[in-house]
Order: structure tokens, then sequence, then C-alpha cells
């Protein structure tokens, strides 16, 4: 939620939308097809990917995006995300400015 100029004497509100992020870990030997795959993913329907991202650590990949609400980034997540060839583990968190 972010208050926007004043309307009427009264902030006017407006809600973003939410934002998630996906780290995703890949089978090392899948690891090019995976991320072929990542780059190739369209956006849950009414949202968008803002970044997709190779990672150095405990994760391999990081995708953050929109969705219009939890329930459509699940449906994403599951429909597009985990059937990606290759793809060995997901999780994903709901992000918020601070």
């Amino acid at each position: 939620m972010h208050a926007q100029a004043l309307k009427g004497g009264q902030p006017e509100l407006t809600f973003a939308m939410p934002r998630f992020v996906t780290l995703v870990n890949v089978e090392a030997e899948k690891t090019p097809q995976a991320i072929e795959a990542i780059k190739k993913l369209t956006a849950p329907e009414g949202g968008k990917i803002h970044s997709r991202r190779a990672l150095m650590g405990r994760y391999d990949l990081l995708i953050e995006f929109e969705a219009p609400s939890e329930n459509a980034a699940l449906d994403w997540v599951v429909q597009k995300l985990r059937t990606i060839s290759g793809r060995s583990s997901t999780e994903t968190f709901v992000i918020r400015e601070l």
C-alpha cells in the first residue's frame, strides 16, 4: 500500500501488485537447458517478470516476478516453473519494499 498525492484532502491509497522471489536449484548436468527454459518463461497472467539471475551459493537461479495474487503466483510456479527439465527444487517468497 502506498499513499499518493492528496485528493480532496485525503491521501489516495494505491496497492502495488504482490512481488515474489523464487529460488531454484537445478541438476548440474542440466543447468544449460534449465537456464534456457527460464529465459523463455512468460510471466504469470497479469504479472511481470522483473529479473532472472544466476547465483553462487546454496541456490542456482533466482526469478523475481509480480503476480496479481498469491494464488496466481502459486499456479505459475507449479504449472510453469516446476515443469522445467532439470529443476530439482524451488522455494518461493513474498517480498515487499521497506
